[in-house]
């Protein structure tokens, strides 16, 4: 993943929660127009982590900020992406309208996940009575187990135990992206760009949008490209150069999973407490 600034003048092991999420929806921006998503997800994964709580408390809606992995439950075979009769090779169900409205609200839900500052992969438990498929999707594709009945076997129950006991970066958070305390300097310094009457008008309302109280601030790394370049050179034992940017909610994201999947933040560079534009976005190595 790679970052660009360009600046404006004038981001343990987890202790999992689930939280049930049916009737609730979420919200996001993009750009200057607010968008209500209409889909909400049944249930999930939850870090229990201080921060997660005081969100809960701020807002009665389930933030898709501290979800870590969606379940989707069904009890029609054929409102399911997935088949769970057989063992075959050909999964989808290519012909079936239903089923094919089914993969794309889970291509949504993933969506939601991958706008955030801090997901690199995911995971997901696709449900049908006593049957599941695990699902997993990153930037290049998606890959889908085969079902199994977690009455008769304990692949699910041995999945949830080994993501409970799994890092932060094994979850697929982005070792770039730390999340910053709410009580922190960073955190306050972040969110008093609001406060500054100096802005253009334009630039406020940008920055109003990317600092709103609900949405965690993420301090993303950026390594320069030039010191990047050396790291299978003899400079590589050396400290890289890189910039530390404060991040709230996106300015701009693409729906898209894969690809470049490009993100804009609204930014305050860390150092120089300066006002920037941060694109983030994915690109092939080499």
């Amino acid at each position: 993943m790679s970052h660009t600034a360009g600046n404006i003048k004038d981001d343990d092991q987890m202790n999992s929660n689930f939280s049930d999420s049916n009737s609730e929806t979420d919200e996001s921006e993009r750009g200057a127009d607010k968008v209500k998503h209409d889909i909400a997800l049944d249930c999930g994964i939850c870090p229990n982590v201080q921060m997660r709580q005081e969100g809960l408390t701020r807002s009665p809606r389930r933030s898709w900020h501290w979800i870590e992995t969606p379940i989707k439950c069904k009890i029609s075979p054929t409102g399911c992406p997935f088949t769970f009769d057989t063992h075959e090779q050909d999964f989808l169900h290519n012909g079936d309208e239903k089923g094919r409205k089914a993969l794309e609200e889970l291509a949504r839900h993933m969506s939601h996940l991958f706008c955030l500052p801090h997901r690199t992969f995911a995971y997901a438990i696709y449900v049908f009575c006593n049957k599941e498929h695990l699902v997993y999707f990153n930037r290049s594709g998606a890959a889908v187990s085969e079902w199994c009945s977690f009455e008769e076997d304990l692949h699910l129950q041995r999945f949830v135990y080994r993501l409970a006991m799994a890092s932060e970066v094994e979850r697929g958070h982005n070792p770039a992206a730390t999340l910053v305390p709410s009580s922190s300097q960073d955190a306050k310094d972040f969110r008093t760009l609001v406060d500054d009457v100096r802005q253009p008008e334009l630039l406020w309302e940008w920055v109003a949008v990317s600092t709103k109280r609900k949405c965690p601030i993420y301090r993303l790394r950026a390594i320069s490209e030039a010191a990047a370049s050396n790291t299978d050179s003899k400079h590589c034992g050396e400290t890289l150069a890189h910039r530390d940017f404060l991040v709230g909610h996106p300015h701009f994201y693409s729906d898209s999973l894969f690809g470049h999947c490009t993100r804009g933040y609204i930014a305050l560079d860390a150092a120089r407490k300066t006002l920037c534009f941060l694109k983030d976005s994915w690109r092939r190595a080499g």
